[in-house]
């Protein structure tokens, strides 16, 4: 079994303008007090992540109706070590298999899980546009990254409203760096947060029987 979630903790690299992750401490028993108690504040797209329709469009599906079957079976991890994005070309070149329903993205990405990079990086690997539609044309279900989004930083909306119209869930905020392609199964539970547009997840791969 492999752990490719990010650790929730203060001082991930966030989006631009996101509120980020912060921790607080309300009770301490070094303070004398019963218990030790934390509050979070959490923008729920920071670290692995969970998105649904209702993320890009105002009647999308939200987290707690995406069914626990799409976030858990087999998957495929395709490495793309020297891809600068991810389109139509890369997709056809990455040796998909046949009939394959999920699909994660092993990309210099994860590299910064690795060293631990704690400003956010605007160069990230990410799906273009026609990257998404073909996604879509081979019926992919599920389609994960291995940093804060599914799409580059210079390509606005499009990809992930390509995604999102379609049905595809998106994972966003893997780390895959030791993860070699192939084919997997795959758990990945969010946190039930009805009415959301996403939700913080713990994702694991496991070999095949």
């Amino acid at each position: 079994m492999r752990d490719i979630s990010i650790p929730f903790q203060e001082n991930l690299p966030t989006w631009p303008g996101s509120t980020g992750v912060h921790f607080d401490w309300t009770l301490r028993v070094e303070r004398g007090e019963p218990s030790n108690l934390t509050r979070l504040n959490t923008d729920i797209h920071a670290g692995t992540h969970v998105e649904g329709g209702l993320h890009s469009f105002e009647k999308g599906n939200a987290i707690h109706t995406i069914p626990l079957t799409t976030l858990m079976g087999t998957v495929f991890v395709a490495h793309l070590p020297s891809a600068q994005a991810i389109g139509r070309a890369e997709l056809e070149q990455a040796g998909i298999p046949d009939g394959t329903k999920r699909i994660l993205f092993r990309t210099k990405n994860s590299l910064l899980w690795v060293t631990g990079e704690k400003a956010f990086q605007k160069n990230f690997v990410g799906l273009t546009a026609d990257g998404a539609q073909y996604l879509v044309e081979q019926g992919i279900i599920l389609a994960g990254n291995d940093y804060l989004s599914i799409a580059r930083f210079t390509e606005g909306p499009e990809v992930h409203h390509i995604l999102l119209k379609a049905g595809v869930t998106i994972l966003e905020g893997l780390d895959l760096h030791a993860v070699e392609q192939g084919t997997y199964q795959l758990l990945c539970l969010p946190i039930l947060l009805p009415g959301r547009e996403a939700a913080p997840a713990r994702a694991v791969l496991l070999p095949l029987p």
